[in-house]
């Protein structure tokens, strides 16, 4: 038995180090969050390294609060047969 149970998005969260020229180029806005496709992804991965890939999504980041709080949780999400779904 579980206190909490989550159904969310199996998000992977990206994070690149680019000057301000390459946001222009990509059509990206200092300081805010973009959610991307696997097309845009990929033509990102080829001009960019990212520095680190980590699991996120709201639900998988409220769940690690609750446990971190005490609470006992899952989480249900599709994950792909891909190297973000490993890392995920």
């Amino acid at each position: 038995m579980k206190d909490v149970y989550g159904i969310g998005n199996a998000i992977v969260d990206s994070i690149f180090n680019v000057e301000d020229a390459d946001l222009e180029s990509l059509s990206l806005t200092k300081g805010q969050m973009s959610l991307i496709d696997e097309a845009e992804l990929s033509r990102m991965a080829s001009q960019f390294e990212a520095k680190t890939n980590t699991g996120g999504g709201a639900v998988a980041n409220a769940l690690v609060s609750a446990n971190q709080l005490g609470a006992s949780c899952a989480l249900s999400a599709k994950v792909g047969d891909d190297k973000l779904g490993s890392i995920y």
